[in-house]
């Protein structure tokens, strides 16, 4: 039998489904779960509908290598492609930069889209009266693809409740990495990476 894996909670998106495939439709739990979690249930009813035929391979399980002196910080984000989410993001942003610059000797990379830019512009300014030799702007210089990797690299990433942080928290796998996510309007129970 055939089936439609339905990748969102509203059930109405059911009833749209329904009279263009006669098949089973495997949708999210609408229960108050994380959405990892609601998103892993529905990955294995869908694994549990399928027969899998599994290929041994030899490749070792290699730990990437990072450095504990790297801090990545989102400065950016909570926008799509029509929205920009003002209250998700943080207030005290500059000052956090000011003291990690000050306080520490960790070096420190900005990551956000093209469109923070400015935002990065602002901090630079904002903390002009510091070494900023260890202050590292990457706003808009990389792609969602090459991310992994140079997360993978971090000792530590902070940001705001992003899709940036789940793709921080899917590549930062090695014991010592931490990835600090910052919740306002958001509840991370639901929504915080894992």
């Amino acid at each position: 039998p055939a089936y439609v894996l339905l990748l969102h909670r509203d059930w109405r998106y059911q009833l749209l489904v329904r009279p263009a495939f006669t098949g089973g439709i495997i949708h999210l739990s609408r229960e108050r779960i994380h959405e990892v979690d609601a998103y892993r249930i529905a990955i294995n009813r869908v694994l549990s509908k399928l027969t899998l035929v599994t290929q041994k391979t030899d490749t070792p399980n290699v730990t990437p290598a990072f450095d504990t002196n790297i801090i990545g910080i989102l400065i950016g984000g909570a926008q799509g492609t029509k929205l920009t989410y003002e209250e998700k993001r943080w207030p005290g942003l500059n000052e956090f930069i000011r003291l990690a610059l000050q306080k520490s000797d960790k070096k420190i990379i900005l990551f956000g889209a093209k469109e923070d830019r400015g935002l990065a512009e602002q901090i630079l300014k904002k903390c002009a009266d510091l070494d900023l030799s260890r202050l590292t702007d990457s706003t808009g210089r990389y792609s969602l693809e090459q991310l992994p990797d140079i997360f993978s690299g971090l000792g530590t990433f902070v940001s705001i409740d992003s899709g940036l942080a789940h793709i921080a928290a899917a590549s930062m796998k090695a014991s010592g990495q931490k990835i600090i996510s910052l919740f306002g309007p958001t509840d991370p129970k639901v929504w915080g990476a894992r």
